[in-house]
């Protein structure tokens, strides 16, 4: 389960990266640099991904490899901040971690992050954390976990329609919306939502956002 005081932590990079991308829109839009990597890896991983601020999207996979699309961005005009944003990945032999960084000592800029497109085997346990930025999932989730958090954006989950699983979703600022048979329950200022479908099952889904909207969907047969 998500804790409050995340929520605290991505409520505060969140309104960083909100006011970043405010003066980067005045200032005419911004600067690109996409690359990819991977990593190999065996069996069924934990996987665990983590972004200061960017957009989110998540797709499943065959087993043995973790694919990233790393589009670097930030205020136009400012190119040489692209060299100083990086993803890698690292692994050892419990979990395997892929992260946005600043290199060679470079300090945070504003305006600046790393937009992510992601491919993972369908059977890994999957943990997504987000500073600011929507989150993107489409795809066949066959592990026991999927967490799914950001301080600031959407979180966006479309399962298949045979998906079993157990839920918890908070959106503390946001709505919660979803075609399954499930009722969120609002509070003062967003909302939660709990349940399962199917019979005992092994997966469990944790959302949360700070400030957005979740929407839990349903794939049509």
């Amino acid at each position: 389960m998500i804790s409050f005081r995340r929520f605290q932590r991505f409520t505060f990079v969140a309104m960083f990266a909100m006011v970043a991308l405010l003066i980067a829109a005045c200032n005419g839009g911004r600067v690109e640099s996409t690359s990819s990597t991977g990593i190999d890896v065996a069996g069924t991983p934990d996987i665990l991904i983590d972004n200061f601020n960017g957009v989110i999207e998540i797709t499943t996979g065959d087993a043995g490899r973790v694919e990233a699309k790393a589009t670097r961005f930030a205020p136009a005009g400012e190119e040489a901040t692209l060299d100083s944003l990086d993803f890698v990945f690292s692994a050892d032999a419990t979990q395997v971690r892929g992260a946005s960084q600043w290199v060679d000592g470079a300090q945070p800029a504003t305006g600046a992050g790393i937009d992510l497109k992601l491919t993972v085997p369908a059977g890994a346990n999957l943990e997504v954390r987000n500073g600011a930025g929507a989150i993107r999932y489409a795809g066949t989730p066959g592990g026991s976990t999927l967490t799914l958090a950001t301080g600031s954006g959407d979180v966006t989950l479309n399962l298949p329609a045979a998906t079993a699983f157990r839920v918890n979703a908070q959106a503390a600022i946001g709505s919660i919306d979803t075609n399954y048979p499930l009722a969120a329950s609002r509070t003062s200022t967003g909302a939660t939502l709990q349940g399962m479908m199917g019979d005992n099952p092994a997966l469990a889904i944790d959302v949360a956002t700070g400030n957005g909207k979740i929407s839990l969907q349903r794939q049509a047969p």
